[in-house]
């Protein structure tokens, strides 16, 4: 979690500052993404995971269904670029509720604001990425997500 906390701020300072430019954004997409915003939102959920009694562990990382086989033996992951030591919660994020049950006991204020921090993530990976339509379309979702969290007072 810390590389890739890392990655996102040296992301957001590199955009900020000019030296990373989205090949070909429209004004409006441009507009939509304010790095002051991301920055924030980083800053913050920050706080609230320091707050936390965070356990680490050896993680994935980058646990989600593409990067999992599931055998007649049981799930096989692969792909361990991002593995790491972090909480378990970043790995169990992306799962539906009904499953979050088989991996109790969990922190479930970690689940949240993990979530948070991989919706930022998705963001600004996907922003630098425009200019495809499909990763457009991601972050704009997610920051949208995270835009409602925070005017509905839930983001820290």
């Amino acid at each position: 979690m810390v590389s890739l906390a890392i990655g996102i701020i040296r992301s957001i300072v590199a955009l900020r500052s000019g030296r990373r430019r989205v090949r070909s954004p429209s004004a409006k997409y441009t507009k939509q993404f304010q790095l002051e915003n991301a920055l924030s939102v980083y800053s913050s959920v920050r706080t609230a995971l320091d707050r936390l009694p965070l356990r680490l562990v050896p993680i994935l990382g980058d646990a989600h269904l593409g990067n999992v086989f599931i055998t007649s033996d049981g799930a096989l992951w692969n792909d361990f670029e991002d593995a790491c030591l972090g909480p378990r919660e970043w790995d169990i994020g992306f799962l539906p509720k009904p499953e979050l049950a088989a991996f109790e006991p969990f922190n479930r204020d970690a689940l949240v604001e993990l979530g948070y921090l991989r919706s930022l993530c998705v963001s600004v990976w996907c922003w630098a990425l425009a200019h495809i339509p499909e990763k457009r379309e991601a972050a704009e979702y997610h920051l949208g997500y995270l835009r409602e969290r925070a005017s509905a007072g839930q983001l820290p």
